[in-house]
């Protein structure tokens, strides 16, 4: 199909996309993201300033429940009004093909679309990704300072000394590695990457996220 191929070459993927009806067999299920999440990663355009309220009336949950409800349902119109060719490239944003049998209908594709487009569905699948070999190291790394950590806190049961050292040590392996995600990869991505690739609140997503998480 000329769209998988172009869209594969657009994201640089030198490997085939994952068939959906292979990953759904496979895959581990994720609680699907708020709306404003989901219009994030599937660019779709969103209200900034509806957006902004809402973030700043804290204290109304019944307010923002009722916004997530009315933002999901006009994201779903959207996506129902996709013409295929269009809807079949949502897919392929994430390396998946909407490989589906004729007969399921479209309210169930657009399940499993939101599906694959939340925010922890790829952390819990990213070994089933088409580009999963990109990450690998990268996860692996991340792995071992989640251990450093780790021992930092056993550690300090019972030797705050000992615990103390540790984190001297893991400190300046931090300081490091931050400051060339921070200031060399995120930058060259952030000035490298075109729209289609990946967006700019994804891109910054993603940093937020490294932050918190290391």
């Amino acid at each position: 199909c000329d769209l998988i191929e172009e869209t594969i070459l657009s994201m640089g993927n030198d490997v085939s996309t994952l068939n959906w009806s292979d990953l759904s067999k496979s895959a581990q299920k994720c609680k699907i993201s708020v709306p404003s999440e989901l219009m994030s990663r599937l660019h779709v355009l969103q209200d900034d300033d509806h957006d902004k309220k809402d973030s700043n009336n804290n204290d109304e949950e019944k307010k923002k429940e009722n916004s997530n409800e009315d933002e999901r349902q006009k994201l779903n119109e959207y996506l129902l009004n996709l013409s295929d060719k269009e809807f079949q490239q949502k897919f392929l944003m994430f390396g998946v093909n909407p490989d589906f049998d004729a007969n399921v209908d479209k309210q169930s594709k657009i399940d499993a679309l939101l599906l694959i487009a939340s925010k922890n569905y790829w952390r819990l699948n990213w070994q089933l990704h088409p580009l999963q070999k990109r990450v690998k190291n990268w996860i692996f790394v991340h792995g071992k300072y989640r251990e450093y950590v780790a021992e930092i806190v056993n550690a300090a049961n019972s030797d705050l000394k000992t615990a103390k050292d540790l984190f001297t040590k893991f400190d300046a392996k931090l300081v490091k590695h931050s400051d060339f995600e921070d200031n060399q990869l995120f930058k060259f991505m952030i000035e490298n990457l075109s729209a289609p690739q990946l967006s700019m609140p994804a891109m910054k997503e993603l940093q937020e996220d490294h932050n918190d998480i290391v």
